[in-house]
């Protein structure tokens, strides 16, 4: 049977305006069924595609639900083993630390013993070293009686040439001391009066110079001189006369700026009656393009109604489609098709 031509009464009438919104009075008529107006079910498309989205949501939660499932059962399995090893873990630690403990006390008794040893050893030698000073302390007071005074007398002596020796001996280094220092006091005279012999020379020979080569070098000089005065002259010509051309070229220059000046207002006042020309011509196209968007904004505003009239039909589905919403979901997923948008899942790693 042909859907009949009969619109609702809101597409046919312009969007109301919030004065009329305000006016409107709750004694209004009633929103007549969509049904009644030549629709083929209560049901729009949209709330359609909407329910099988659900739906399908609903199969994809009841997949996942069964695999959260499978996996806290999986976790817990894997929850004992680890519990389990965990517990032999800790006992073989247990018995790893007992068995550490027992060895760490070994070797320090055996440190112990050890250094035990090492004691008695140095105390033994302690006793070897005061025994046999007292042998040599023994051996020299023996010596003493044996030999009486002579022994001490000779010592005594033997410390005497000792002295003498030593004392001899920082004699000889401070002679050898005084014999360097006057070398070389000697050497510094000797070198100071080579200098004043040089710089004698070197005076004798400067003002030996013969005068010739003196007034030679005089002649020179003045010639260099002269020769700069001249120079110094020539340049100073050179810069007046660039002086004067540079004031001659900055003259032309200030006449030139006050031509252009001149003629600078005379070409403002073209600029500017042009640009108030062209501003003229912007303002006329721009209200032609405000009439050309007019007309082709009413041209889309009635092929839109035109388009939304059409439409308004085919938003509603079939009465079949719509008993399938208050069908239980798995049965409606079948009917509709929807469980065929679900993929199954494939084989699960958590099965025990």
């Amino acid at each position: 049977m042909p859907v009949s031509a009969t619109f609702h009464s809101s597409m046919s009438t312009a969007k109301p305006s919030m004065s009329s919104a305000v006016a409107r009075t709750p004694s209004s008529s009633p929103k007549p069924s969509p049904m009644a107006t030549g629709a083929p079910s209560e049901v729009t498309e949209s709330a359609f595609s909407k329910w099988k989205v659900e739906l399908q949501r609903k199969l994809l939660v009841d997949q996942e639900k069964t695999a959260t499932e499978e996996r806290k059962k999986y976790k817990a399995h894997e929850d004992g083993k680890f519990w389990e090893r965990k517990q032999q873990l800790h006992k073989k630690t247990a018995d790893q630390f007992g068995k550490a403990k027992m060895e760490v006390e070994a070797v320090r008794q055996a440190n112990l013993t050890r250094g035990a040893e090492y004691k008695a050893e140095l105390e033994e030698m302690k006793e070897m070293a005061a025994q046999q000073r007292e042998e040599w302390m023994q051996f020299g007071h023996e010596l003493t009686v044996q030999h009486g005074p002579e022994q001490a007398e000779r010592t005594k002596a033997r410390l005497a040439e000792t002295a003498e020796s030593k004392a001899e001996m920082g004699r000889q280094v401070k002679q050898e001391a005084q014999l360097n220092n006057k070398q070389r006091h000697t050497q510094r005279t000797n070198r100071l009066e080579e200098k004043r012999e040089l710089v004698e020379s070197t005076k004798q020979e400067e003002f030996s110079v013969p005068e010739e080569s003196k007034n030679f070098s005089f002649h020179q000089k003045e010639e260099k001189g002269g020769e700069v005065r001249r120079t110094e002259r020539k340049w100073k010509s050179l810069s007046k006369q660039e002086r004067e051309a540079f004031l001659a070229h900055a003259h032309d220059n200030h006449e030139k700026n006050d031509y252009t000046k001149e003629h600078m207002r005379e070409a403002r006042k073209d600029v500017v009656k042009k640009n108030q020309e062209v501003a003229e011509e912007e303002r006329r196209r721009k209200v032609n393009d405000a009439m050309v968007a007019l007309e082709k904004t009413e041209e889309t505003i009635a092929a839109k109604r035109a388009l939304r009239d059409a439409r308004y039909t085919a938003r509603y589905v079939d009465p079949t489609k719509a008993k399938l919403m208050g069908q239980p979901h798995m049965e409606a997923a079948q009917a509709a098709g929807v469980a065929m948008l679900v993929q199954p899942l494939g084989p699960s790693p958590y099965k025990l």
